[in-house]
This record gives C-alpha cells, sequence and structure tokens, in this order.
C-alpha cells in the first residue's frame, strides 16, 4: 500500500536500478497521485486532466461522489492501457480534530494489485 508521501518528485515514474541505470517503473504512484490532486481543468496541456472538486463539507453523501470522481479521474489509466482494472473505496474518517476522506485505490495491471490511499480534508 503506498501513500502520498512515498511520491518520488525527483524520478517521476523512473526508477534507478541497481546498477545505477534509470528505467521506467511499473508502479504508477505518481500517475494516481497527479490524477487525484490536479484539479480538473487546471492542466492548460489537458484540461480534461485531473480530479473534479468534491463537496468540503462531510456530507453522508461525501464518499459515493468522491468515488465517482476518482473513478473517472483514474479511467485514462485503463483507456491508455496502463491498468487493467481500477477499483476505488472511500470512506470517513471522522476524528474530531481533522476529519478527513480517505480514498483507497487498487489499481490492476497483468493481474497484480498496486494499493495507493489518498486523504482529503473535509470540515
Amino acid at each position: 500500500m503506498f501513500n502520498d508521501f512515498m511520491i518520488d518528485t525527483a524520478m517521476g515514474d523512473y526508477i534507478r536500478t541497481a546498477s545505477g541505470d534509470i528505467a521506467a517503473s511499473v508502479y504508477m504512484m505518481n500517475n494516481i497521485y497527479l490524477s487525484l490532486k490536479v484539479r480538473k481543468g487546471s492542466d492548460i496541456d489537458d484540461p480534461e486532466f485531473g480530479m473534479e472538486d468534491i463537496p468540503r463539507k462531510a456530507v453522508p453523501s461525501l464518499p459515493v461522489i468522491a468515488t465517482e470522481k476518482a473513478q473517472a479521474a483514474l479511467q485514462w489509466l485503463i483507456d491508455s492501457g496502463r491498468a487493467d482494472r481500477i477499483d476505488v473505496e472511500t470512506e470517513m474518517d471522522d476524528s474530531p480534530l481533522t476529519p478527513r476522506l480517505i480514498i483507497h485505490v487498487t489499481v490492476w495491471q497483468g493481474g497484480q494489485p498496486e494499493g495507493y490511499t489518498v486523504f482529503k480534508e473535509v470540515a
């Protein structure tokens, strides 16, 4: 399971191999992270990229809305052949200090799952 803090901003979708060479990573952490964190319409090169805004208030329908918007933001991974299937589950963390929405993403490629979790603060 991967989380936001594991994103490698320097290497992006590339990794350094044991021999020191740079190769494309089979992991899609950065793709998932950017798909969920970039606001849809804010990328001048691809205005369709990113996730639509979700309500900032903790309303009962928030997990359903967030699941639909996250699925839509990640659909390009399936369309481009990078993923076979994407499962999205959401839940509310009702901590009194910082309530937040937790989005669990499982990306399947070649029958292998890769999990990722992202958090969005809500009021």
